[in-house]
């Protein structure tokens, strides 16, 4: 019984092995095919229920260069606050992303590129060279709710479902909702 348990241990730490080196020579292979110097386009949805918010004013950043072998490096007005862009899990990339629109904002920085929304809810930002970047929004009102756009880091260019790079990418930026007034009822 014990010798089952050994090897059923011994082929899971095996697999995981393999799956982790295959995943970490395709990582390697697709950046090493990438082309750092390409132009790359990013577009931005804001909206609820398919209905895009129009007039919403959205700015970029460029906070890292891209490295052939796929790693980022703080960049511009970026380049010396103290971050790690190494090792992180999601909720390590969003609160990334907060702290360096905190660190904008604070710091009066100028954005690469300011646009607004059309009536569908997108903004192109496109010229964009590759790298890493952040993107903030202000709020929208609208029917007694502000909707509040989340600071998001985007790579240009990051790995499409094919396992190929995409140099054009389109996102959805996750928002808050809060009620702008509470109506009181008297009896």
């Amino acid at each position: 019984m014990k010798a089952n348990t050994f090897r059923r241990r011994v082929t899971a730490i095996l697999c995981s092995l393999l799956v982790g080196l295959s995943w970490a020579v395709t990582t390697v292979f697709a950046v090493d095919n990438g082309d750092i110097e390409q132009n790359a386009s990013l577009t931005v949805y804001f909206g609820k229920n398919g209905e895009g918010f129009a007039d919403v004013e959205f700015s970029i950043y460029r906070i890292a260069e891209i490295s052939q072998d796929g790693s980022y490096t703080l960049t511009g007005d970026f380049k010396n606050y103290p971050v790690n862009l190494e090792n992180l899990t999601s909720s390590g990339w969003r609160a990334l992303a907060q702290t360096l629109d905190a660190y904008a904002a604070r710091d009066h920085l100028q954005p690469l590129q300011v646009k607004k929304t059309g009536q569908d809810g997108q903004v192109v930002f496109s010229g964009l060279s590759t790298g890493l970047y952040l993107v903030n929004g202000e709020q929208y009102e609208e029917e007694g709710h502000i909707y509040t756009p989340e600071a998001m880091l985007v790579s240009l260019p990051a790995l499409s479902e094919d396992g190929g790079w995409s140099y054009h990418q389109k996102v959805s930026c996750k928002f808050d909702s809060t009620e702008t007034s509470s109506e009181f009822v008297q009896r």
